[in-house]
């Protein structure tokens, strides 16, 4: 899936959601500890009410993260066990509420964490993809993506036009 196809993705923001997920893992790199276990899967956590499931699981059901296979983990509790196993966390916009305590609890984990709703980056997730006049879009929090270790592509952050959030770092990397 190239860069443009999911910038001009002409899908429902759910299903460009699913799309980026899929690929995302590609894009970053987590510190050692985390990374090169073949044997392990690479799982991608959700968190809420995500409605295009089946569309997740149909776009990873063949993909792998640098050679790991994905799992998509449906978390319906913030179980620490099961939150801090994921690489990337998507936090759904139904968890408003609890935005602050997850976050809490992955800090200082190497846990990509990725919503789908503006404004969530300047709480402090690391990626926030929202479309916005038919175009998908990125704010980016570099100050939290930094202190969990995991450097994001520039060539990724170039290509999406990511805007850097206040509070963060202000250059891309």
């Amino acid at each position: 899936m190239s860069l443009a196809a999911l910038q001009e993705a002409r899908r429902s923001e759910e299903e460009a959601i699913a799309m980026l997920l899929c690929h995302l893992g590609d894009y970053a790199v987590w510190p050692e500890p985390q990374v090169e276990d073949a044997r392990k899967p690479f799982i991608i956590g959700v968190i809420g009410d995500f409605p295009t499931r089946r569309e997740l699981l149909r776009q990873t059901a063949n993909k792998r993260v640098h050679g790991r296979k994905i799992e998509i983990v449906w978390l319906e509790s913030l179980k620490p066990t099961t939150l801090l196993a994921c690489q990337i966390l998507y936090i759904c916009d139904s968890e408003q509420d609890r935005l602050r305590e997850i976050l809490s609890m992955c800090r200082s984990h190497p846990i990509l964490t990725v919503a789908g709703s503006e404004g969530f980056a300047r709480e402090g997730v690391m990626l926030d993809f929202f479309v916005k006049e038919s175009r998908l879009n990125l704010a980016v929090n570099l100050t939290a993506c930094r202190d969990a270790g995991i450097q994001l592509s520039p060539l990724f952050l170039a290509k999406m036009r990511a805007q850097v959030v206040a509070g963060s770092d202000r250059r891309l990397p």
